[in-house]
């Protein structure tokens, strides 16, 4: 298998420039990643320029003595490695073989921190066919109870060789496959298209049909909804749910079923109140890790001092970030007081206070401490294994890339190695490693899907590395805006055809679509009683909706 410095020579530019990006970001240093790439540093400096021009974007800056990513570098490191570890495995071999035709004895040897594809083989060479047997995910007692009592949900096999996933209520119970504990996985199992990866997402989405479930088993089932903003959960669970009503929302929102706090990716997300005490832990190093964004302003910045001293303020009474970045600065009259309240989001166990607001939350909400507002804080223990596992069940089938991109956890391929003896494997188009839950929806790929209205930020569209089961990598550039937006996006045929936007004047309430490629006339009548059905949701005073397709 070689190494990177091998797979930089006599590369096309574009690939040069790939890999030493991968590496740069990785070491967080010119130097070091000159010398794992066996370059001098002056070289390595110009790459580096190179990169910096092609992305506009600093890619890393001084912090102190050293160097950290910025926010674009931070966001692209999980896809940007993936692509690299793609292109080790397209040039290390001619022919594609499978593991199970070979016979006799193999010895892989390999330096300490050997490529995936490496350890794949090693994996799959020892692969046996393995039984499954059924089992529900369910809550149990021990480390598998309820959060909220102190306990996490777990993985784990009874004496009959049956294997549980524990789901803190009120997440939905699913039945799925799980091997014994002595079982094997089979890792050689079959390619899926990207239309099965397609149907089996949106399955697990609520995205094939309606569904008519209460709304917090809804977002248990999603396994959270990013909430950058108030309104785009309202409209992906009407999207999503047979009969939604808004006030079910507002509801679960006031009597704290669900809350609204910073979670996956260091983003607001829209969470069970269990799935957030269970999780908060495990994202905590991500959170930890996203402070190198501050650079110098993290200058005098003691955590240990910050911490315990917002705690205290918010234990007292929920506060504005204003008023929680005020207090402090008065304490720690010497630290950025963006600074103060960046490591307070980032260290500190939050929910958004809800409010009677339309979509839940005015424009400036307090925030609560977690302990303070749902009666008990998160679990004490980490519980990476059971976030991949949901991960998979909302997500899957996905890659360790996939589920590092989703989470923004370097653990999650950790964890899926740990589970990969429980867990179905198969492989997509491109030859990438897949995990999944057994017995996990996989639907045939000619099931029907209808078109549907996502709204911005939606997870779906964020929750892979490789996003080709939703959008095309051509148009998957025109997802963000120039200051980081998700746009809405609008499905047909299960895919990505366009954005999408409102608007409100005069009683008429107007949806434009802006298709990346030209619509059937299917596409268009579809859409158009789909759009109409969304805008009578979204404004009910309008005296007239009206869909159109932007000409520009």
């Amino acid at each position: 298998m070689r190494g990177s410095s091998e797979l930089l020579a006599g590369a096309p530019r574009a690939r040069r420039m790939l890999v030493a990006l991968d590496v740069l970001l990785d070491e967080g240093s010119v130097t070091g990643a000159a010398e794992r790439l066996r370059l001098s540093s002056p070289a390595m400096s110009r790459s580096l320029a190179r990169i910096r021009k092609a992305l506009g974007d600093p890619v890393l800056v001084r912090s102190g003595r050293g160097m950290v990513p910025t926010p674009r570098a931070l966001a692209m490191r999980a896809e940007v490695h993936d692509l690299v570890q793609r292109a080790y495995t397209l040039f290390s071999a001619d022919d594609a073989f499978s593991p199970r035709t070979l016979e006799g004895t193999f010895t892989l040897q390999a330096e300490e921190g050997a490529p995936a594809p490496l350890i794949g083989l090693a994996c799959a060479l020892r692969r046996r066919p393995r039984a499954r047997v059924a089992a529900p995910l369910r809550p149990r007692d021990g480390r598998g109870r309820d959060p909220r009592s102190g306990g996490v949900a777990g993985v784990q096999g009874t004496s009959e060789g049956v294997g549980s996933v524990g789901v803190p209520e009120p997440s939905p119970a699913f039945t799925v496959l799980l091997p014994g504990p002595g079982a094997k996985a089979d890792t050689m199992a079959d390619t899926l298209s990207v239309q099965a990866l397609n149907r089996a997402t949106l399955a697990r989405q609520l995205l094939l049909a309606r569904e008519r479930v209460p709304v917090a088993e809804a977002v248990g089932r999603l396994f959270g909804m990013q909430a950058q903003e108030p309104k785009p959960p309202f409209v992906g669970l009407w999207s999503r749910l047979d009969g939604f009503d808004a006030t079910d929302l507002h509801a679960a929102l006031q009597d704290r079923t669900l809350v609204r706090a910073t979670m996956m990716r260091a983003t607001l997300h829209l969470m069970t109140a269990p799935d957030y005490l269970a999780f908060r832990t495990s994202m905590q190093p991500m959170l930890t890790a996203a402070m190198r964004v501050l650079g110098d302003r993290a200058a005098g910045l003691d955590l240990d001092e910050v911490v315990p001293a917002a705690r205290a303020l918010l234990d007292e009474r929920p506060l504005t970030f204003n008023e929680v970045r005020a207090l402090l600065q008065e304490r720690f009259p010497d630290v950025n007081d963006r600074a103060l309240g960046y490591a307070v989001r980032m260290c500190v166990p939050l929910v958004m206070v809800p409010s009677e607001d339309r979509w839940g939350f005015p424009r400036s909400a307090r925030f609560a401490s977690a302990e303070g507002w749902l009666g008990s804080g998160p679990s004490p223990d980490a519980a990476d294994d059971d976030l991949v596992l949901r991960y998979l069940a909302a997500f899957g089938p996905a890659s360790a890339a996939d589920a590092q991109t989703w989470s923004g956890l370097r653990a999650a391929g950790e964890a899926l190695e740990r589970l990969r003896p429980r867990l179905a494997v198969f492989a997509d188009d491109k030859g990438r490693e897949l995990f999944d839950l057994p017995g996990a929806p996989r639907p045939g790929e000619d099931v029907p899907a209808p078109a549907r209205f996502l709204p911005e930020f939606d997870s779906l569209v964020l929750a892979h590395s490789d996003r080709r089961r939703i959008i095309a990598d051509a148009h998957r550039p025109s997802l963000t805006t120039k200051n980081l937006r998700v746009r809405a996006v609008f499905l047909w045929d299960g895919f990505a055809r366009g954005v999408w936007e409102t608007e409100y004047k005069r009683k008429v309430a107007t949806l434009r679509l802006r298709p990346f490629e030209p619509l059937p006339e299917a596409a268009l009548d579809e859409l158009t009683a789909e759009g109409e059905a969304l805008l009578r949701f979204a404004e009910p005073g309008a005296k007239e909706t009206v869909v159109t397709v932007a000409e520009d």
